[in-house]
């Protein structure tokens, strides 16, 4: 019997960071369900520093690194057997993470810019980051552009019978800046239309009259998600948040959620011209007028076709075309 190929994943978080529940998730289900031995570590953890080390010695078939910026000995522990080297990035962490020091970004930039001479093929979400980051890699390195990936075609929830009360906003403590601006005036906005407004995944110390707001968890994801009849992702129009990989978009979508956004470079390679068919996505101002967006969103309809533009959306981006990637040059 032909020996399994290895590979191995080294992951920014558990499965409580988002992108490495998704998207390096989603690497190490699809590999193991062809048949791979794969498994993922996260970073800084002990179990991350010996596999790094035993890399070196024994090697993988693919060592895919995500959003990641190893140090100078580390790269070379982990470039040393792997067969192949993938590089996964989501965000634009080049730029620095909102709030970080201008020394602790440009030590950052720099680790990722010298490991990204190393790798055999980069993968992101959209083309704001490939265009950044092509000139980094050696000439011909094979560059693809894939959101997401969406939730698998069994895990879909259709909306249920009965009416949905809120408004959405579901992410994280390191996103919550994004939303935090807008509260009020969406708070505010919700209110006038009956609904209630929801934030899941902020800080544990944030408090707000104008939201119900909690910790992300599973379970409070999923709740949430099976109220809502609107999803909102507003954004800071800067360099970071347009490079965002907008994916609570597509869990939007996945639960029969509007989604509600601002028009984006990101938005547009995830839903291309499907957009228009499946929520709201409005022009970058410098003020919206909240209501008058949600009473658009208000008239879409959660109906076969819809629920038909879905599909070839969540196919386009599904995880085994995304697991793919890593493997095959020519996908």
């Amino acid at each position: 019997m032909r020996e399994a190929q290895r590979a191995v994943v080294f992951s920014v978080g558990d499965d409580r960071v988002a992108s490495s529940r998704v998207r390096a998730g989603s690497v190490v289900r699809e590999l193991s369900r062809d048949g791979w031995s794969c498994h993922r570590v996260s970073a800084g953890s002990t179990k991350a520093i010996a596999t790094t080390i035993a890399n070196a010695f024994f090697g993988k078939d693919l060592v895919v690194v995500q959003k990641l910026t190893p140090s100078l000995i580390a790269g070379w522990l982990i470039r040393r057997r792997a067969r192949r080297l993938a590089y996964e990035i989501d965000d634009a962490i080049y730029l620095g993470y909102p709030g970080d020091s201008t020394r602790i970004s440009q030590k950052r930039a720099r680790r990722l810019f010298r490991f990204l001479k190393h790798v055999d093929v980069l993968v992101t979400s959209n083309e704001l980051i490939a265009n950044d980051l092509r000139d980094k890699l050696r000439p011909g390195t094979p560059v693809h552009i894939a959101p997401g990936p969406a939730p698998s075609i069994p895990t879909l929830v259709e909306p249920e019978a009965g009416p949905r009360s809120s408004v959405l906003w579901l992410g994280s403590p390191s996103t919550y800046p994004l939303v935090s601006p807008y509260l009020s005036a969406i708070g505010a906005a919700a209110a006038d239309l009956g609904l209630t407004f929801v934030v899941v995944g902020a800080p544990d110390s944030v408090t707000s009259a104008s939201a119900s707001i909690s910790a992300w968890s599973p379970e409070a994801a999923q709740e949430s998600l099976s109220n809502a009849r609107l999803g909102v992702m507003p954004m800071t129009w800067d360099a970071w948040s347009r490079r965002k990989a907008a994916y609570k978009i597509l869990e939007y979508l996945a639960n029969g959620v509007i989604p509600v956004a601002e028009d984006s470079p990101a938005i547009r390679t995830l839903l291309g011209e499907e957009r228009h068919e499946l929520g709201v996505f409005y022009a970058h101002a410098e003020t919206v007028d909240w209501t008058e967006v949600f009473q658009r969103a208000l008239h879409v309809d959660v109906d076969e076709a819809w629920k038909r533009t879905r599909r070839r959306v969540f196919d386009r981006w599904s995880e085994q075309r995304f697991a793919m990637l890593f493997v095959e040059d020519n996908v």
